[in-house]
């Protein structure tokens, strides 16, 4: 039977942005605007897998998953907000 409407899960976790300047400097901004240096994560470009994306703000979800009695956090990207563009501060400082 089709339905004309769909059914799908729904994260239950904590809004944040995500903003990727350079490799090492990834920071997370919840609602209130804390930031938070997030280190460890990588993000290579498609083209080249050892270059990484700069210059990027993401909008997503932190939830907790339960994998083998482990909780683990993961961060849902649901919105890319600019992708490789350099902010304007950046552009009049030069």
């Amino acid at each position: 039977v089709q339905s004309p409407y769909m059914v799908s899960w729904k994260a239950d976790g904590t809004r944040y942005m995500m903003l990727i300047e350079e490799q090492d400097k990834i920071y997370m901004f919840d609602r209130d605007n804390n930031a938070f240096h997030i280190p460890h994560l990588h993000f290579p470009k498609d083209s080249d897998l050892n270059s990484h994306i700069t210059d990027t703000l993401v909008d997503g979800e932190l939830v907790s998953d339960k994998v083998n009695g482990t909780i683990v956090p993961r961060y849902l990207i649901y919105d890319i907000v600019t992708y490789e563009v350099k902010f304007l501060f950046e552009q009049m400082k030069s």
